[in-house]
């Protein structure tokens, strides 16, 4: 459909930094995010420190749902999908930019 295009368009341009977020994610479709400056930066706008976000990485498998993380609530891990407020991330995608 051509929201998808448009969506999978303003991932390509929020990963090579010409749009700070992305306007709509489809039902089903992942958050992305990139690293800039020390900065964690998501696709919806969410900017936290790098430092913060690898410290709660590196703790992934004692978080309880409900717990809060950098002021945003856990809700699980599903079928490869981390879950953390609105959030939902391709676990791989994580690793990629978080093992390092």
């Amino acid at each position: 459909s051509d929201k998808i295009k448009v969506y999978f368009e303003q991932v390509r341009k929020f990963l090579s930094g010409e749009i700070s977020r992305v306007s709509f994610i489809p039902e089903g479709y992942p958050d992305f995010a990139k690293v800039e400056n020390d900065t964690f930066l998501t696709t919806q706008g969410i900017k936290l420190p790098i430092n913060q976000v690898k410290e709660q990485w590196q703790r992934l498998a004692q978080i309880q749902p409900n717990e809060q993380i950098c002021g945003y609530t856990f809700n699980g891990i599903q079928n490869n999908i981390l879950s953390i407020g609105c959030h939902r991330f391709r676990l791989a995608h994580l690793k990629t930019l978080l093992n390092n």
